[in-house]
């Protein structure tokens, strides 16, 4: 089984008790490990594997646990020698002070030999004493609710979705499945994707992208057709709605209310390190809000730090005062139109242009949204494109309707 690959976008200060619980238990897990380290060549020699049989954990607040994964399928006679060997072993570990007292089940025995004696617990908690003092942030101490909220999410946290070149082949192979009309977006995402897996960059991964063109060609929909497809988080955001900085960047203590920004939040909250960000119609984005000091803050002028991976890595958020490392976040932002966008904007993206869709594109799309078993509607709604897909202003979204229309109310329904 591959190792999870692993990234840290932020590590909240632990107060000195959790500091040492923390240490404690780290301390009982390393010495579990070397103990179970111990244990394999016995099980090797009796041609066992100890790891696809037994699965051993230990936390200071729930102890020793043992669970069987597969119980060793060997003769009463084998079990007995393999039980005497670990009994063996575990005699000849200076300090255990072990006593045969009789018969023991093979699990009784490795019960005895990972509990971890009071001189090993002695020293493990001097070494936990040894712990580096935290800095601890003040709004975490004073707001109890948040600092539980994002503590949740401290620390590594797992990078989602592909891992390898192969895996990211079989996952474009499925976005195009799923919105073929779209081929020449993902022929380029699929190279982007394909060369950060190649640099060594494990999980889902992909530079900023502005996908731009006429509305309802299905631009918000493949961010979230990759989404899924690549088992990543996404969060959606509506430029249109707010335009003001903090709504990436968080609310610092200058402004009347104080908050986290939303790429923090979304990390918080899936406990995923490469989330997918996706703000729609990034053009219609106003001129930003004015503190009560007066200083204006607007949405693109929030996420230029962030689009940038230097600065990314180290993006201080202003609402806690953590330092985050969101350089593994992907955006994707839809827009319309590139009018009216800074060339310092700009030059941060992946810029990919999504053309008006053409009578083909629509035929396509309507087989995917009909789907492969219902004929007497594909046939309904081919008709319909055909006959309606140059009048101004049709769009994907008049394809959904009479596809979602058609469904509930009969392929016979007057489209037109």
């Amino acid at each position: 089984m591959s190792t999870a690959k692993l990234h840290t976008v932020y590590t909240i200060s632990q107060s000195r008790a959790e500091r040492l619980e923390s240490a404690k238990v780290e301390g009982y897990r390393r010495a579990l490990k070397t103990r179970l380290a111990d244990l394999r060549p016995v099980f090797t020699a009796f041609d066992l594997s100890l790891d696809d049989m037994l699965c051993c954990t230990y936390t200071t607040q729930t102890g020793l646990h043992l669970r069987w994964l597969e119980e060793p399928a060997v003769s009463t006679e084998t079990l007995e020698m393999l039980t005497a060997a670990v009994w063996d072993k575990a005699e000849s570990f200076l300090g255990w002070g072990m006593s045969r007292t009789g018969p023991a089940s093979l699990q009784t025995v490795l019960e005895e030999y990972l509990t971890l004696p009071r001189d090993v617990l002695n020293n493990l908690i001097q070494e936990a004493e040894k712990v580096t003092p935290s800095g601890a942030v003040s709004l975490l101490d004073k707001e109890e609710t948040l600092k539980r909220f994002l503590a949740a999410a401290s620390g590594p946290l797992p990078l989602e979705g592909p891992h390898t070149v192969h895996a990211v082949d079989e996952m474009i192979a499925r976005v195009h499945s799923r919105a073929p009309w779209l081929r020449q977006v993902t022929r380029r995402l699929w190279a982007v994707i394909r060369a950060r897996i190649e640099a060594g960059q494990a999980g889902m991964g992909m530079p900023p992208l502005l996908l731009w063109g006429p509305g309802g060609t299905g631009k918000t929909m493949l961010a979230s057709i990759m989404s899924e497809e690549a088992g990543v988080p996404v969060h959606e955001m509506d430029a249109s709605t707010g335009s003001a900085g903090f709504r990436v960047a968080g609310v610092e203590s200058g402004w009347s209310t104080r908050q986290i920004g939303e790429p923090l939040r979304c990390v918080a909250e899936t406990r995923c390190a490469n989330p997918l960000m996706v703000i729609n119609e990034l053009d219609k984005v106003g001129a930003g809000s004015f503190s009560h000091s007066g200083t204006r803050t607007s949405l693109v002028d929030a996420l230029l730090p962030l689009l940038d991976p230097h600065s990314a890595a180290r993006f201080r958020c202003p609402a806690t005062g953590l330092l985050l490392d969101l350089s593994r976040l992907s955006w994707v932002f839809t827009a319309n139109d590139l009018r009216g966008f800074s060339q310092p904007f700009l030059s941060r993206l992946e810029v990919i242009a999504v053309p008006r869709l053409t009578l083909p594109d629509y035929e396509m799309a309507a087989q995917v949204m009909c789907g492969p078993d219902d004929p007497e509607l594909l046939s309904a709604i081919g008709r319909f494109v055909s006959a309606t897909h140059a009048r101004p202003g049709f769009s994907l979204r008049h394809v959904a309707r009479a596809v979602e229309r058609g469904r509930t109310v009969g392929p016979e329904y007057p489209f037109h």
